[in-house]
């Protein structure tokens, strides 16, 4: 009788344990879970907010780390005028991934694939895959960490993959190492006042790259059909590009000074 009670108590208390490692099971996957669905509504959350940007014409100046700023101005036709302060080049990408850039000091035009700021951040939050890219929520603001070479090509090739190739040699070149960035974008209830910044991590050190100081709404502007018909080969010495490059900062220009008053 008495051995009898001793195996019934000894058996209860192999339920209870298979019990408790079950529901220790259901939280842990839970966990998982919750954790998943965290990462994947941040990453809506931060796509959301670069949509915002991508659909308005605007006006988005970018301080670099040599504190040169560069002024990238959209319309909602995708469509987009870049200046440096110095006014050393000019730049017109078209919706179609080309870009060209006109540079002052020596007078030259190049045609290359389009990779302006937006797109990129755009390209990086599309790339969040909570493994090599993660993104977490803290302090109001999405931080996105870009983990290794890898990672980096994969955001990259997104506009070629010769361009992704390219970047990559030059990051080798320059650390010899695996190279980290993260992007942080501060969440605001008014688009303009959202705050953007890269940073890049070199072994244990780490750079500021670029930040967004100025993002404000303008009055919606448009290229000229000639943009999409322009051929390089054709303007030899550069003629119609200056041409075509004085009309769009005239056009631009009227954009901003509306949107001032």
């Amino acid at each position: 009788m008495i051995d009898r009670e001793i195996s019934q108590s000894s058996h209860r208390h192999e339920i209870n344990y298979a019990i408790i490692i079950v529901l220790i099971g259901i939280l842990i996957a839970s966990a998982i879970i919750v954790s998943h669905r965290r990462w994947e509504q941040y990453k809506r959350e931060a796509d959301e907010i670069v949509g915002q940007l991508e659909k308005q014409a605007c006006y988005v100046q970018v301080e670099s780390a040599n504190g040169e700023n560069t002024c990238y101005v959209y319309n909602s036709n995708n469509e987009v005028f870049v200046q440096n302060d110095s006014s050393e080049y000019f730049e017109v990408a078209l919706n179609n991934g080309v870009s060209y850039r006109y540079t002052n000091s020596n007078n030259t035009i190049n045609k290359c694939e389009r990779l302006d700021v937006i797109m990129l951040i755009n390209y990086i939050v599309d790339t969040v895959d909570n493994k090599d890219v993660c993104i977490k929520y803290n302090d109001n603001k999405y931080i996105i960490g870009i983990k290794n070479n890898d990672a980096i090509h994969n955001i990259y090739s997104k506009v070629s993959e010769e361009f992704a190739k390219s970047i990559e040699e030059d990051i080798v070149k320059s650390t010899g190492k695996d190279t980290e960035l993260r992007l942080e974008i501060t969440k605001s209830d008014n688009i303009n006042n959202t705050e953007i910044e890269y940073y890049c991590t070199i072994g244990t050190d780490e750079y500021f790259v670029w930040r967004v100081v100025k993002i404000f709404e303008i009055c919606d502007w448009r290229l000229d059909e000639q943009w999409y018909k322009y051929d390089i080969k054709l303007d030899k010495n550069g003629e119609q590009i200056i041409k075509m490059i004085d009309n769009v900062i005239e056009d631009v220009n009227k954009s901003v000074m509306k949107s001032a008053h």
